[in-house]
């Protein structure tokens, strides 16, 4: 299977990824909630079943950590990307305000599978029961025998992390790929979600997440709510940034650690990038200078292409179009839908 299948099967179908580098806790006691608090940037003001995007930060103001965190009941799920069970563990004990927490590690006791597409929840509503149907983004559903079902995807799809015990993973694995024969389901990879991430510019701790910049560069601001004290937060405060995450669209191969340059002048340095087969150009995340971040702007000069910014996402999304109250797989060609490239 190459790249670009599995691409297709994302943008236009379903697709099954059982690779992850999410991390999860559980958090429970009377300090649960005053804990997260102090970690995380942003105002905590959750219903249940409902997922709030935020960071965790470090000391000096980088990020730590990609982070949901979920409440379930009078409990807490925490959801990351960029550290390990271990290291995320050892986090949240550090910053504890006191000693009534509970951390339940589940990487031991579960495994993360996910689907994605836009299709994703025709399949799924098979599988785990017609609610997934309705489901509103960032929410999660707890299912039958323990599964939960976070929809949160990052492709810019429709997209379901499924949290799940580990003596039902083989079964739901075999369930899905069962009924999707049906819809045409694609085994993808974790570098084919990535892809797609940057196409619909979401954050990649594992590309420009490693570059130890601040939420100010990464244009995370709305994750950090102003004048909140936590962990961090006051190192963000203290920053001035002088350059800014910005996308660039090449007309050429670009790769990590490639100047820009503006005029013959440089003017930024490649993140990260992919060569995207639907806008048949190359896509990147280049920490721009500040006065040439914004969208827009030819002149630019990346591997010896020409190249401009633009405004992200670059792909007009399939699952824009798609309602789960009108469309179905089975009748997918009775509708016509715009190319993907825009």
């Amino acid at each position: 299977m190459s790249l670009r299948d599995e691409l297709r099967a994302l943008r236009t179908g379903t697709a099954l990824c059982d690779e992850s580098a999410t991390v999860a806790l559980r958090l429970s006691g009377a300090a649960a909630f005053a804990t997260l608090d102090r970690l995380c940037p942003i105002a905590l003001a959750l219903q249940d079943t409902q997922l709030k995007p935020t960071l965790l930060l470090c000391e000096d103001g980088t990020v730590f950590a990609d982070a949901y965190v979920a409440r379930d009941d009078e409990a807490y799920f925490l959801v990351c990307e960029g550290p390990s069970a271990a290291e995320l563990e050892a986090w949240v004990r550090q910053h504890a305000t006191g000693p009534e927490l509970e951390v339940t590690r589940l990487d031991g006791s579960h495994r993360w599978l996910s689907v994605h597409g836009p299709f994703a929840w025709d399949l799924l509503a098979t599988c785990l029961g017609g609610d997934v149907v309705g489901m509103p983004y960032l929410t999660f559903l707890r299912g039958a025998s323990g599964v939960v079902c976070f929809r949160a995807g990052k492709t810019g799809e429709f997209g379901y992390e499924l949290l799940v015990p580990n003596a039902e993973v083989e079964a739901l694995r075999a369930g899905l790929e069962q009924h999707g024969r049906e819809w045409d389901l694609t085994r993808v990879s974790l570098a084919a979600i990535d892809h797609c991430a940057l196409e619909n510019w979401f954050f990649n701790i594992r590309a420009e997440g490693k570059a130890g910049l601040t939420p100010l560069e990464l244009g995370l601001q709305w994750r950090l709510t102003p004048g909140k004290d936590a962990v961090g937060s006051a190192a963000v405060k203290a920053h001035r940034a002088s350059a800014r995450v910005t996308c660039l669209v090449s007309e050429g191969a670009m790769s990590p650690g490639d100047v820009v340059t503006h005029d013959g002048a440089p003017a930024g340095k490649v993140l990260a990038a992919v060569d995207s087969p639907f806008v048949g150009k190359w896509v990147g995340v280049v920490l721009m200078d500040l006065p040439l971040a914004v969208p827009g702007v030819g002149g630019f000069v990346v591997g010896g292409h020409a190249a401009r910014t633009s405004s992200p996402p670059v792909i007009n999304n399939r699952s824009l179009y798609v309602s789960p109250q009108r469309h179905t797989w089975a009748d997918r060609d009775s509708s016509e839908f715009p190319p993907l490239a825009l």
